[in-house]
């Protein structure tokens, strides 16, 4: 399904679940940090991100 296929109210939906999901990634990211330490929160944000 191409993107010009969505209706409004749909293409809203993602952007608002990318949003979403990117926010909390890096709040739990930065929570993680003094948990586990900058090493292994660096290692988790590398292997994410090269995905």
């Amino acid at each position: 399904m191409r993107a010009a296929h969505l209706a409004l109210r749909e293409k809203l939906l993602l952007l608002e679940l990318a949003l979403t999901g990117n926010v909390a990634y890096f709040i739990l990211l930065a929570l993680a940090v003094p948990l586990a330490g900058v090493a292994v929160a660096a290692l988790i944000n590398g292997l994410v991100c090269s995905a």
